[in-house]
């Protein structure tokens, strides 16, 4: 020992950091590390009376309540008398690529968990190995959810081991770094001591010691070089301690606790971008999950009875999160891993399309769908009023003549719910399967209320007067573009490199694009062990400009398309470029052969812009910059805008971005070759979509483009019926109108991200639970209208507990509250309708409700 640290003290915490899938599947993690580990854990707790050890990750202690019962029970024994310390989370999830709401229900679903299972209260947030950093919404998403601190390892600041990290609504929660997670008894602690005594000037510092990874925690080793620390009387002073008392005790005795406020970056921004198909499966199920909630949450009002199923979601939830890992996610796992992951996705992808389409099926039930035409219902998951092309497979009793007149190419019908507007249609398939006909149908939706449905109708004899319609697809050649082009856009495909050599915008009159865009670039990697965490792009970049082909495929009348198709060694790419009729942005669907390794693919977009700022979705929020070409995480979208225009870059599947002045890359796909050598090897499809706009993104509702683009419209062909039900026990209700909705936000930046049954309430009108985002970064007074007037409305923090209301209102079936800038708000609710004969009602003309909304004019 060089120098004398009497006056120092340090704070030991026991630590294992286990990996739930990493180099090992979930079945070791349970069956060996956990396991073992959690055993030595509590004979070294009887052996060393004062030993304190934290552990994280909810997921864990079900794992041992379920399969070893005695470990489990010793552990609540050992909570109980505050030695042993569970930290928070349903995981150690990623903190940059999960949605909000997913991060909510870590902390809702793994809160609940320890209180109702361990018998304790959770305050601390436990995040020692987040590979891509943590996002700079985080503090206000922990502080909601009852989070007081938090406890980090990756992307400490600048000289700041401790800090208020301050959110974007001015929520706080104090941080602090230990330096390690994995740290050991002996020289090293005494590199930290120097290290923090250096940043801070303290001499009390929080230490995490215990073997991780495979698990381990405190050992044997730990405790002999521990007594050797005590005998040397240069040593300093060394006792247990739980951090929370080292958080109030030694960090708030400080007079001025710095103020940090931005993300945390990490340093393995590869990881980004590792195991896409694990990626996209993720954003899928989220997606439907949240879809899925919402229409059961209507549904439940239609029943009469508790038929919201919970459990059904509370364990697909477990599912989804457990996976979001910073391992597993972040596609830092082995192939077995992956494996696990898609087979529980699978499961739970089948669950939930089945509650999905239950649920759409009891609300369409009670629509009176008699009448000509074959009725089809369109669904909208989301709380504004949207006019948007759908598609639908329709099962038609028709003769085969008439059938036979679409497959030619005439133009069928789809009408509204009084079949008196022909509303523009365009058939893909038309096939035959034993006694019916079936059609694959694209056509425009108009006005489908916020949260609520529209009835349409389709007739197979077709139209005698086709539907006007704006759309123009020409074919091109080697020295002629093809065009695609509708009253807002022109858009010209290279007929020699199959690039987007042009887009035109109609309404701005200006050009979209700086040079060529949607081009594949395919660049090369340095190998390394590490490459599923980090990326080391080379100056070798082969840009695809030499199509094997390109041809329309679609002529219209709701959508136009052409397919370029290249060939790169080993793979094979196939882009389809499609605009819709009155559409505002261009889609591209790629089909992708991926075979290859060290190497990466991303496509590129500079955009006609000076004086741009790069802008990147994060979970209930956005970040600014850069703009440097650094690989940077993002949600639905990026944006680049200046001098009062911009273009925004939407997506349903991918992560990492990076910005160069003016020009947007998407990464959309890597060949990796550690950890897991034939990682996303074989066929992607992807969806992404160039919106460009006038003004920044927030002018341009870049926020609910996004949204809307990974939450469809959803269509489904609906039986004849009255819509006339006798529910249980209960008088017959008249049937629902043609079209209604059932929760509508205002104004334009804020967004309905949960509507759920609320986790406990039970009864014939369970409570529902709404939350909301600002997401533009402005204080707003919100307006929510419901279709029916309150019972009550009251606010709660996200782990669904009473908060003081601050500024609430109700009244009728209107909330209205304040909302800071990029805050959430989370409500408790309920209807006050005996049956849903008291829902707002639209009249066959389409004329206002009785109460509630009406989708014409919204």
């Amino acid at each position: 020992m060089t120098r004398d640290y009497s006056d120092f003290t340090v704070y030991l915490v026991g630590h294992a950091h286990i990996d739930l899938g990493y180099r090992w599947r979930w079945n070791e993690t349970v069956h060996r590390i956990a396991r073992d580990t959690f055993r030595g854990v509590l004979r070294m707790m009887d052996a060393v009376d004062d030993l304190t050890f934290v552990q994280s990750q909810e997921a864990l202690y079900e794992a041992m309540a379920q399969h070893y019962p005695d470990i489990f029970a010793a552990i609540k024994a050992r909570v109980a008398e505050g030695r042993w310390i569970v930290a928070d989370g349903w995981c150690e999830y990623d903190q940059t690529l999960p949605c909000g709401e997913a991060i909510i229900r870590q902390h809702l679903i793994g809160t609940r968990y320890a209180r109702e299972t361990l018998g304790t209260d959770v305050t601390l947030a436990w995040a020692p190995d987040a590979f891509s950093g943590h996002v700079h919404t985080l503090p206000s998403i922990l502080k909601g959810c009852g989070i007081d601190t938090f406890l980090f390892v990756r992307g400490m600041p600048e000289g700041m081991p401790f800090f208020w990290w301050e959110g974007p609504d001015g929520a706080r929660v104090l941080a602090y770094t230990p330096f390690l997670y994995s740290g050991i008894i002996g020289p090293q602690l005494l590199e930290q001591l120097d290290r923090w005594e250096a940043l801070t000037g303290l001499k009390e510092m929080l230490v995490l010691y215990g073997a991780g990874d495979h698990g381990g925690g405190p050992r044997e080793s730990d405790m002999a070089a521990l007594m050797q620390l005590r005998d040397d009387p240069r040593a300093p002073r060394v006792v247990h301690i739980a951090p929370e008392r080292f958080y109030r005790e030694v960090l708030l005795a400080q007079a001025d606790i710095p103020v940090y406020r931005g993300p945390l970056p990490g340093d393995m921004v590869g990881s980004l971008s590792s195991a896409g198909r694990i990626k996209q499966r993720n954003r899928q199920l989220e997606n439907l999950l949240l879809t899925a909630e919402r229409f059961a949450t209507i549904a439940t009002y239609f029943q009469r009875k508790p038929v919201y199923p919970r459990v059904d979601f509370r364990e697909a939830w477990k599912t989804v999160l457990r996976h979001q890992f910073h391992d597993e996610l972040p596609g830092t796992s082995r192939a077995p891993v992956f494996a696990d992951n898609e087979a529980d996705y699978d499961r739970v992808e089948r669950e939930m399309r089945a509650i999905l389409e239950t649920a759409l099926a009891e609300i369409g039930a009670r629509v009176d769908t008699r009448g000509a035409g074959t009725p089809v219902i369109v669904y909208n998951p989301l709380a504004w009023s949207r006019s948007e092309v759908v598609r639908v497979t329709l099962r038609l009793n028709a003769e085969p003549a008439s059938v036979q007149l679409w497959d030619a190419g005439e133009t069928p019908a789809v009408r509204t719910a009084d079949g008196t507007s022909a509303i523009p249609t365009q058939v893909l398939a038309v096939w035959q399967e034993g006694h019916f006909w079936y059609a694959d149908v694209l056509f425009l939706a108009r006005a489908v209320p916020p949260l609520g449905y529209r009835l349409f109708r389709a007739f197979a004899d077709g139209a005698e007067t086709p539907a006007a319609s704006d759309l123009v697809v020409r074919a091109g050649s080697a020295s002629a573009p093809y065009v695609l082009e509708n009253v807002a856009l022109r858009v010209e495909i290279d007929g020699r490199t199959g690039q987007v050599a042009r887009v035109y915008d109609k309404r701005a009159g200006r050009e979209v694009l700086a040079g060529p865009g949607n081009v594949l670039q395919a660049i090369a990697e340095t190998p390394g062990e590490s490459s599923a965490w980090m990326i080391a792009l080379t100056a070798d970049v082969d840009v695809l400009d030499a199509p094997e082909s390109i041809a329309v495929i679609e002529t219209g009348p709701v959508r136009g398309g052409v397919r370029v198709r290249y060939r790169y060694r080993d793979s094979y790419f196939v882009q389809d470029i499609y605009l819709a009729a009155g559409a505002a942005r261009v889609d591209f669907r790629v089909h992708l052969d991926w075979y290859e390794r060290d190497c990466c693919l991303k496509v590129a977009f500079p955009v006609a812009v000076e004086d741009s700022a790069a802008t990147f979705e994060a979970p209930f929020g956005v970040d600014f910059g850069p703009d440097d070409g650094t690989e940077t995480p993002a949600q639905r979208w990026i944006d680049v805008s200046g001098a009062g225009y911009g273009a925004s870059l939407l997506n349903d599947c991918r992560y990492a971005f990076d910005v160069t002045a003016n020009v947007m890359r998407m990464t959309l796909v890597r060949g990796i070759p550690d950890l897991d050598p034939r990682c996303d090897e074989g066929a992607h499809d992807l969806h992404y979509a160039l919106y460009p706009h006038t003004g920044d993104w927030r002018a341009a509702q870049t926020v609910r483009a996004g949204w809307a683009f990974n939450f469809p419209l959803l269509a489904r062909q609906a039986l004849k019926r009255a819509g006339v039900l006798r529910p249980w026990g209960a008088i017959t209700y008249p049937a629902m109108p043609p079209a209604l909705g059932f929760l509508k936000v205002e104004p334009d930046n804020v967004v309905v991200t949960a509507l759920k049954v609320e986790e406990d309430e039970w009864g014939q009108w369970s409570p529902i639970v709404v939350r909301v985002v600002e997401t533009e970064g402005r204080a707003v007074d919100v307006t929510l209208t419901l279709p029916a007037a309150l019972r009550f409305c009251e606010a709660m923090n996200h782990l669904e507990e009473p908060v003081e209301a601050e500024g609430l209102v109700w009244e009728g079936n209107v909330a209205r509250f304040w909302l800071g800038p990029f805050a959430a708000r989370t409500l408790r609710m309920s209807l006050a309708v005996a049956d849903y004969a008291g829902f707002g009602q639209v009249g066959s003309d389409g004329g206002p409700p009785v109460t509630g909304l009406n989708p014409e004019r919204d």
